[in-house]
């Protein structure tokens, strides 16, 4: 009898923990259903701290959003600009580096002297220099200056010549088709232009010229 009553005992306990277990897991999904509930019928709070905003903390945070863009891209573009500084002063040579102090240490006034050396290529500097300063050229300058050689823009330094201090531009210089017509006057020279015939002529033209405005003694145009 007492095996059984203690039996009978033990089960009743059984069925009363299975019930009581059964009755709080009930509660506790009943209690999470209306907990889920609640949550999606409220707004997260970062969402209602929105809604509840006024236009101008809005328009304050979006100011302050755009200035930190800003200083952000300032902050890139100076050291995009520091690294080309620094990769440029590094792959420079020494040669440049002196040529760009020197540039510096030059005075700026500095007054230009020309040259006076008997040489094509001083007179040149010394011609163009004359009519840089509303002069007439030297006639030594321009017998140096038509020696047989080659040489760049010479002849549009001559025809600035005739253009400056004669007014004389397109056909305008005479050619002598025969030699020693000039003297003899056995045929009278025909004109050409400035562009096209020889260095030579251009410049023979040009010294007759300022012999006879020496001769005269008049001053060229200027």
């Amino acid at each position: 009898k007492r095996v059984a009553s203690r039996t009978r005992t033990l089960q009743k306990r059984k069925e009363f923990l299975e019930e009581s277990t059964s009755a709080i897991m009930e509660a506790a999904e009943q209690e999470a259903k209306e907990t889920a509930t609640q949550q999606e019928q409220q707004p997260p709070p970062h969402r209602a701290s929105l809604f509840t905003r006024t236009r101008e903390e809005l328009e304050e945070a979006q100011r302050k959003r755009s200035e930190r863009a800003k200083k952000i891209y300032q902050t890139r573009l100076e050291n995009e600009k520091r690294q080309k500084m620094e990769s440029l002063l590094s792959s420079s040579s020494p040669l440049l580096e002196m040529a760009t102090q020197d540039k510096r240490q030059r005075p700026v006034n500095r007054k230009f002297y020309p040259p006076k050396q008997p040489t094509p290529q001083d007179a040149f500097l010394r011609i163009e220099y004359a009519l840089d300063h509303d002069k007439s050229p030297e006639i030594d300058d321009l017998h140096i200056l038509l020696q047989p050689q080659r040489m760049k823009h010479r002849r549009e330094l001559l025809l600035r010549i005739l253009k400056d201090r004669f007014d004389l531009r397109g056909k305008c210089v005479p050619v002598y088709r025969e030699k020693g017509s000039k003297e003899l006057g056995n045929r009278g020279p025909t004109l050409e232009f400035g562009t096209t015939c020889t260095i030579a002529q251009l410049g023979e033209f040009i010294v007759d010229l300022l012999e006879k405005a020496d001769e005269s003694g008049e001053e060229t145009k200027g």
